[in-house]
């Protein structure tokens, strides 16, 4: 086992220096890295807070620990390797939870660390085994998924080696890393599948309030000279302000502009924040590198954050001979720059926080005025393109992501896209993998509109490319146009017909059109492609429900459950099947095993409540769900009228009344009023102005101001 050393800076929390540890039996041999990547600093010098450093103590995420101590610690001796995904928004602590889980783990004995990326190619060359209980962290899973298909290749092998693995896979979101493994052509979905410790992923939300304004306490209080520290209260309200997602970061990021300029802090934004940490930052390069050399050490940070990093070839005179010359390049200054130590001298690693890293390329790629520097960093966005391993196509998903100033990170996004060279196929391909991941970034934050303009660009580029067609079909369905997501889905299935995901797709583009019977065909395609399918086997029993046949309907659920019993969609799909079969208490149990599993999913309590509805009847409990799934989703009609209707059969039209104009409000704004469901929820406000005592002719007067309203006439 490695030696542990402690070292103390002033008043920091004690930084962790581990030597890194070879896990290979290969050769060359592959490194997990686990050293403290922040250097020596001066007592209260504000740092950018990279995952790795000792700046803060670790805060909170008992939970999360429990369950990945329970990872990484069960031992089953048919699983000997086995991997589980952690998802989380940039700024959350990802990379900071399984630095604590490393930790641990190496002082237990285990070889722990992070894999770098610039040994991926080791570990899939090699032929590898442990010498000891191992935990491996794989960042930014979704660009490395060679990785992933090469522990999936060891998956047999794995059962004769004499220590267990455990792979974390560190990612924003789950979509994007399944769809690129879907993708893979020949790659074992199936064994990946059976080897995760969970099907759904351990997904890190933000941090209670109190670990946070600890946080932002520990770093307010390093400064004995503020004498007049906000309130906590006072102190939350800022914090929501700057940043409404919670992001632990950007707590840090707070109590340091807090602790300089106290005066000032009625006009924090998010924006605010992060201009100050930049300036600062800029002012901080400009004084270790000296007027001389300060714009080419920023000009070389620049492109290896746009890149996501680099190896060798940055440093040769074919790549940045008018950068910076291999003689003037100091390691030590560039890794004070960025504020992190460099395991391996031939790599220039980009600025980190990722945040910090993507904000730094928006100022400096938009805000430049001089007309020669616009001409450099065009240069650097071209050759970013170029370097070998260049992940800029994941840098700029991850910004969209992450950055709420779509506008400039659009600009900034179109600057880069402009700048590729794409008569090199290289560059062309990374080009349209780019257009497909600002695609699924924008999706993923339901700006459907922009997605659908990405993959409109990535199918000009390359018209076979079936997983945009397949994503455009998706983005249509959100906005409601049905006919033209199908038709997309059908462009999908007839680019690559053995894709089980594409049927699975089609299949909830011919539920869109109430075409269950083709949809029932489209989902046993997709399972006869892959039978390990849950989520085709749901949408058949989703199919077989709306035709009436619920008994089927069960059995196909009851499947899906079988291959993936945390899918709380099945559950919820399930309970409603049993509803319709009149066993209530039976589709109650299922419910609250869907609302167990995904407690923020307004369908499954819009269900309860339906269930709760028709057992009993129990009107004030199946008002308590519809509550909670119009709390979830303001826009769920069918709840606001259910909730109408209980609080009238409960004798309190006076609270019934709202509710039910809030339902025919949306009902309008979708169906119109003439629709059959706007009707329903017209009538019920008939019955609830006759409880309030209206006369005939008061209830139709109110009614149609009801509808101009909703009309917007």
């Amino acid at each position: 086992m490695n030696k542990v050393k402690q070292t103390t800076h002033g008043d920091y929390a004690p930084a962790i220096h581990v030597d890194n540890v070879n896990i290979s039996t290969g050769n060359p041999p592959v490194t997990l890295e686990l050293s403290n990547r922040e250097l020596p600093h001066k007592e209260n010098q504000a740092r950018t807070y990279h995952y790795g450093s000792g700046l803060l103590r670790f805060y909170g995420r008992d939970e999360e620990l429990v369950l990945l101590r329970a990872f990484v610690g069960d031992i089953e001796p048919s699983l000997k390797l086995s991997m589980w995904l952690v998802t989380g928004i940039g700024g959350t602590g990802k990379s900071r939870l399984a630095f604590k889980l490393c930790d641990e783990y190496r002082k237990e004995g285990y070889d722990a660390g992070f894999l770098s990326r610039y040994q991926d190619n080791e570990l899939i060359s090699n032929k590898w085994s442990p010498e000891k209980p191992t935990l491996i962290i794989v960042d930014y899973a979704a660009d490395r998924t060679a990785v992933i298909e090469r522990f999936v290749s060891l998956y047999e092998d794995a059962k004769d080696w004499k220590h267990p693995v455990r792979v974390l896979l560190l990612e924003r979101t789950e979509t994007l890393l399944y769809e690129r493994l879907r993708g893979l052509k020949g790659f074992d979905y199936a064994t990946f599948k059976h080897m995760q410790h969970s099907i759904e992923s351990l997904d890190i939300k933000a941090l209670s309030r109190e670990n946070l304004l600890d946080i932002m306490r520990q770093i307010l209080e390093r400064d004995p000279a503020i004498q007049h520290s906000p309130s906590d209260d006072r102190l939350w309200e800022l914090f929501q302000k700057v940043d409404p997602k919670l992001r632990t970061l950007f707590a840090a990021y707070l109590a340091e502009v807090l602790r300089d300029y106290d005066s000032a802090i009625e006009e924090l934004s998010h924006e605010s924040i992060l201009s100050y940490i930049y300036d600062r930052e800029l002012r901080r390069w400009k004084e270790l590198t000296g007027d001389k050399l300060y714009e080419q050490y920023v000009h070389l940070v620049y492109l290896a954050t746009l890149a996501g990093g680099c190896k060798d070839p940055i440093l040769d005179e074919r790549s940045v001979q008018n950068l910076l010359p291999g003689d003037r390049y100091d390691q030590s200054t560039y890794e004070e720059i960025i504020d992190a130590h460099l395991s391996d001298e031939n790599i220039i690693a980009p600025l980190e926080p990722d945040i910090f890293g993507e904000y730094v390329l928006l100022r400096l790629g938009l805000d430049t005025t001089r007309r020669s520097e616009k001409q450099t960093l065009s240069a650097l966005r071209q050759q970013a393109w170029l370097l070998p391993g260049s992940t800029i196509y994941f840098v700029l998903y991850r910004m969209c992501l992450d950055l709420p100033d779509s506008e400039r990170v659009q600009a900034l996004i179109d600057m880069c896209l402009k700048s590729a060279d794409t008569s090199t196929p290289k560059v062309e391909k990374m080009v349209a993998a780019t257009k497909y991941n600002l695609g699924v970034a924008l999706q993923e934050l339901n700006r459907y509109k922009e997605a659908l303009g990405f993959y409109d660009d990535a199918i000009e580029q390359n018209p076979k490319d079936a997983k945009a067609w397949s994503n455009r079909g998706i983005t249509l369905g959100k906005q409601k146009d049905y006919k033209k997501a199908l038709r997309a889905q059908n462009k999908a299935c007839k680019l690559d017909p053995e894709n089980a995901e594409f049927w699975n797709n089609k299949g909830a583009a011919l539920d869109n059109l109430n075409r269950y019977q083709d949809a029932e065909i489209a989902y046993n395609k997709a399972i006869r492609l892959d039978k390990g399918y849950a989520n085709a086997w749901c949408g058949l029993g989703f199919a077989l429900a709306k035709q009436e046949r619920y008994q089927v309907a069960l059995r196909a659920y009851n499947k899906a459950i079988k291959l993936d019993p945390e899918g709380a969609r099945a559950w919820c799909n399930k309970g409603v099947a049993l509803g319709k079969l009149k066993r209530y208490e039976d589709s109650l149990k299922a419910l609250r095993k869907a609302s167990g599993l995904s407690s923020q999913d307004t369908e499954i309590w819009y269900n309860i409540g339906v269930a709760f509805d028709k057992f009993g009847p129990s009107y004030e409990e199946a008002l308590s769900a519809y509550e909670k799934a119009c709390k979830l989703d303001p826009e769920n009609a069918k709840a606001w009228c259910n909730t109408s209707l209980d609080l009238l059969k409960l004798e309190r039209p006076q609270e019934a009344e709202p509710a039910c104009r809030m339902a025919i409000t949306i009902l309008i704004h979708e169906h119109g009023a003439s629709h059959l469901d706007t009707k329903i929820a017209i009538d019920c406000l008939r019955d609830i102005y006759k409880a309030l005592g209206l006369s005939d002719h008061e209830t139709e007067i109110k009614i149609q101001d009801i509808i101009k309203e909703a009309q917007g006439d």
